[in-house]
């Protein structure tokens, strides 16, 4: 049985990887750490987690409690500064005492390892493979899962330019209150945001280009939704082919992923917020083939995905602890 950890638990992504952990059948020991909320219950934040013998735990004792798992679900630029300090992380990673999932942005592109921690790229319906074998897995970002779940079937087959509108939940935000996030602000109200600059993108063009023989150039219009979670993506791609053979080219891509589902019918976030699923729609006009993604940003775009991983590293049945019903 393992004894996993969370660096970050007081946050969005913290706290579904606790309620996700404390109902996964192969966890004995969960160490939820916060540098903020030391020693206090973990109620005291996530109030509907009524567990009388779980405190969050002060940081400092991370190294000494030596979990077989950590999940870093810090803020974006955290995580490399942390195992910039705590050169022992990256020992017990590299030694493999310690398996390593990180849910930030930190270690998603290309760059140089930190104490020669080298992580796998954790989208598992690209990297499954990779992943069974990795020590650290740097976790997709949310709309990155979405946009590369709707393009990954189509790779190297369209050369003209891909277009993709998405719209998303305000807990993709994160937990601290700014403006957009303020509900007088978000509800009955949509607003274009990093209009063609959005990072994801950077992630996504990263990892494609290995997939793609030539890749397309991509454009990302996001949005901000007067919701709390969820994302819709839809994906613009030229196909000379039939409805019908795009339809079997994305069941084919994905026969083997169990966390992702083709639907006949358009698809909407009712249908997967709740879940680490993914469902999938398409329409075709003209020429036009439009690939609709939905997913639950905390969940298969941050920590439904991270602990798909985790069970891939450990060598669980993938789908373990994830059997998740929609909260429509």
């Amino acid at each position: 049985m393992i004894h996993a950890g969370i660096l970050g638990s007081a946050g969005y992504t913290g706290g579904e990887l606790l309620r996700l952990l404390l109902n996964h059948p192969s966890i004995e020991r969960i160490s939820p750490y916060s540098r903020s909320h030391a020693n206090q219950a973990i109620s005291s934040v996530h109030d509907d987690i009524r567990s009388d013998n779980l405190l969050f735990k002060d940081a400092g004792s991370l190294k000494e409690d030596s979990p077989d798992v950590l999940f870093l679900a810090l803020a974006h630029g955290e995580s490399l500064e942390w195992l910039q300090q705590e050169s022992w992380a990256g020992e017990a990673v590299n030694s493999g005492q310690m398996k390593l999932i990180d849910l930030s942005q930190d270690f998603r592109n290309e760059q140089s390892p930190v104490h020669n921690v080298s992580f796998v790229y954790g989208l598992p319906e690209l990297n499954r493979a990779q992943i069974q074998q990795a020590q650290a897995v740097s976790n997709p970002g949310c709309f990155a899962t979405a946009i590369q779940l709707s393009i990954l079937p189509f790779a190297s087959t369209t050369a003209s330019p891909i277009h993709v509108t998405g719209i998303t939940g305000s807990t993709g935000a994160g937990q601290t209150p700014t403006s957009t996030t303020h509900f007088s602000w978000r509800t009955q109200n949509v607003q274009p945001y990093k209009v063609l600059t959005h990072q994801h993108i950077a992630e996504v063009t990263t990892h494609l280009t290995e997939t793609f023989t030539t890749l397309p150039k991509i454009h990302f219009v996001p949005w901000r939704g007067p919701f709390s979670r969820g994302i819709l993506v839809s994906t613009s791609i030229s196909w000379e082919g039939t409805h019908e053979e795009a339809t079997q080219r994305i069941n084919d891509a994905y026969n083997s992923h169990p966390f992702v589902h083709v639907s006949d019918q358009a698809v909407h976030l009712k249908q997967v917020v709740g879940t680490n699923q993914a469902m999938i729609s398409t329409d075709l006009q003209e020429g036009c083939l439009v690939v609709s993604v939905v997913i639950d940003n905390l969940l298969k775009g941050a920590s439904g995905q991270a602990v798909q991983n985790m069970n891939l590293m450990l060598g669980y049945k993938e789908e373990s602890g994830l059997s998740l019903l929609a909260t429509r």
